[in-house]
This record gives C-alpha cells, structure tokens and sequence, in this order.
C-alpha cells in the first residue's frame, strides 16, 4: 500500500484486521470514491475463511507470502494450510495475476487450476537488491530483518506491473516506516535497546528475530518467549529448528515452554514459572550493552515496563 501511494490513490486494511469482520471494518472506513487500490491483509485461522472475505473484496491481485506451521493445529494438516491459502489465488480473475515464491512447498500444488497468470518469484539472494524484469531495485531501508528483501520482492513486482517507476519504488522503500510490533526497534531500561516482535510469532519469525539481534553489537542478547503455539504434531522439529539457530548465536532465550527447556542441550534457555518473573530478571539484567527481543505476545505491562516511551 504504502509503496502504491507513491503513484496511486491506495486504502488498505488497518494493523492486523485480516479476518472477514475485520476487512470490512477497513472497506467501510478507507475505501472512499477516489479510491484507485485497495490492499487486503487476508488472515485464516481455518478452511473457507479466505473465501469467505474473498467474497467481500474480489481481488485482482495476489501476493502469497509465507507458507510455514503458524496454525497447523487448528489446519488438521499441512495440506489443509495450503488449500486454505490457495483460496485467495482460485477467485483471482484470468485478467489479474497471482505473484508466488517458486520454493514454496506443493508449489505446483498451490498454483493448479487457477485462472490468473502467475508471476514465480525466486527468492533473493541479496538484502540490499533485489532483481525483476531485467531491473535491479535497491532496498535502503531502516527496517530491520534478513527477510526485509523477500517481503519487498513482490511488491515491487506487482508496483512495477502497474506502471510505477525504479526511482518511484526504491524512493518510496526508502521512506518504509518500521511496522509496529513486527521487528520494531524501541529504547528500553537503561539504555538497553527492545526489539518488539509482538504481534504473532511463528517458526519463520522466531528465527528472523534471533538473527536480527545477533548482527547487533551488543554483549548481552537475550530472546523472550511464551513459545509457539498451534504447531500440532510438528512442535517438536519447529523447536529444533529455533534451538540450532539459538546455538548459532550468541543470544540467551528466556522462556515460559517447559518444551524448550527439555529440548536445550546447551544450557541456552533459561525456564520461568510465568513472564512476571521474566520481568523481574530483566529488570536486574538489562543496560546499554543488552538487547533483548519480546517474541510473541505478552501482556501490555510486561512491554511497558521495558520500554522507554
């Protein structure tokens, strides 16, 4: 939406309402007259529920994003997930396009059938580039995460395939505002630096954020986390996948999953009985050297009471 404006009048979906309800708050609040585009956030928590608010916005494009476990207790199956997602791409008109990652699991799978032409992206290599249709686009931006350069590819993919320019689309990268809650930067307890990934967390995100506060240089780096919820039968390789980028690190995880305590084979993750006590040695811990990263949700008190406003 925000790299759209540049060019275009654009509304768009407000914070994460991405459930049915939710979208058509966001339809009756900005989507007005002049209206040129309106951006979706599509979200699903079971089958039909992307159909169903696909009912409500017709959509002519698609990007899909990622395709991991976040939910798969609640999917039933690996399989279900990407039925679920597949919905948004079998109501896409053959005049609008559909823009997939080629190293998506069951790509042939998610793309069968479908009406629209597919634009298959192949991820990129380079945070700071990214190439499309013969052009490379330069990525400038203040926003934190190795995954910076695969959530901009298909935006600029599909902002170019609508008439914006190389200087339009790399300016408007450029003023990219960090998204709240999501890999956020903050100033937290004397000096220390809070990295707010608060939203949801998932597999994917777990690991990007442990990554992202590793590159920094800070001697002290610590992860919190209630754990990941609704993996199903997969919890136990999702951990093993968050545990050997942990070791790879040089960050320390406090956690309330007794899962992740079992699992650690290093000594790296540190077990409390709820996230009061995680505050509480936080408060103790934390200085200029500390960075520490909130992943997933905890209570609006245990954020504020590390955050500097």
């Amino acid at each position: 939406a925000h790299i759209l404006s540049a060019k275009y009048r654009v509304g768009k979906t407000e914070a994460n309402l991405n459930t049915d309800i939710g979208i058509a708050i966001s339809v009756l609040k900005n989507l007005k007259p002049a209206t040129q585009f309106f951006v979706a956030e599509i979200g699903a928590y079971k089958k039909r529920e992307i159909a169903k608010a696909c009912k409500i916005i017709k959509p002519k494009f698609a990007i899909v994003t990622a395709i991991g476990n976040q939910h798969l207790d609640l999917f039933g199956s690996k399989k279900n997930l990407i039925l679920a997602k597949k919905e948004l791409l079998d109501v896409l008109p053959k005049e609008g396009r559909a823009y997939v990652y080629s190293d998506f699991n069951k790509f042939n799978e998610m793309i069968k059938g479908i009406r629209a032409p597919v634009v298959s992206l192949n991820p990129p290599r380079d945070r700071n580039r990214v190439r499309y249709d013969g052009i490379d686009f330069n990525i400038e931006t203040t926003l934190l995460g190795d995954y910076v350069a695969r959530n901009l590819l298909p935006c600029i993919a599909l902002a170019h395939d609508l008439g914006l320019t190389k200087r339009e689309i790399e300016k408007a990268i450029a003023n990219l505002a960090q998204v709240p809650d999501t890999l956020s930067r903050h100033k937290g307890l004397d000096g220390s630096t809070v990295i707010k990934d608060s939203i949801n967390t998932s597999v994917e995100g777990f690991i990007a954020a442990i990554k992202t506060a590793d590159s920094m240089g800070k001697k002290q780096k610590i992860i919190a986390s209630k754990g990941v919820i609704e993996l199903g039968d997969e919890k136990k390789e999702s951990y093993q996948k968050i545990l050997s980028t942990l070791y790879k690190s040089k960050l320390l995880l406090y956690t309330t999953d007794k899962l992740f305590k079992t699992m650690d084979k290093r000594s790296r993750v540190y077990l409390f009985k709820d996230e009061e006590e995680i505050l509480e040695k936080l408060k103790k811990e934390t200085n200029r050297e500390t960075v520490v990263v909130i992943e997933g949700k905890f209570t609006t008190k245990f954020i504020q009471s590390l955050i500097q406003n």
